[in-house]
């Protein structure tokens, strides 16, 4: 696992949980009927990324359930934080956001398992048209994070998908368009 994504597994123990992506591809037809009946599903938004020839913007801080694709992460090195800084992707960075979208389903928490199984086929989706390249044919990888038992009972259905390099801890460019 790589080191930022460590972090990352730990960003919202407080109000939400993240999950890295195994090494093999899921698909939605490999959920059993009972998950895949439970299994959230989810819409996006899209925001550009910034113009190369742009002062670089200032980092600042912001609450996980307020990022939007294009933006850049660097992440807390301490757990049980709700804020991340986002940072001009022409600067050290740990993540890039590709998809803020809102899960659907009851009341109910759907459990990990049956989250997983709905965000893992949206998180690829994500990141493929985010680059703008096949995930088995890219060189980078992704990640989510989403609400807690706690925080999902609570109302919250926010998903925050993201990409990153594994090669390369802190990229300093955006990965949108990338090809990668």
């Amino acid at each position: 696992m790589n080191a930022s994504i460590t972090l990352l597994a730990g960003l919202l123990a407080l109000g939400a949980c993240t999950t890295t992506k195994s090494g093999t591809s899921a698909t939605a037809s490999g959920t059993t009927a009972a998950s895949a009946a439970s299994s959230p599903t989810v819409t996006s938004t899209a925001r550009p990324s910034p113009t190369p020839s742009t002062p670089l913007k200032k980092a600042k801080s912001v609450y996980w359930e307020s990022l939007k694709p294009g933006m850049c992460l660097l992440l807390p090195e301490k757990e049980d934080v709700f804020n991340v800084t986002v940072t001009d992707c022409r600067a050290e960075h740990h993540v890039e956001v590709t998809l803020r979208g809102r899960l659907k389903g009851s009341n109910s928490y759907p459990g990990e398992d049956n989250i997983d199984t709905g965000a893992e086929p949206i998180c690829e989706k994500a990141l493929e048209s985010y680059v703008k390249r096949a995930y088995n044919d890219s060189s980078l990888d992704w990640d989510y994070v989403s609400p807690s038992k706690e925080a999902w009972e609570d109302g919250s259905r926010r998903l925050i998908c993201v990409v990153y390099d594994p090669e390369n801890e802190k990229p300093t460019t955006s990965f949108k368009n990338s090809e990668l």
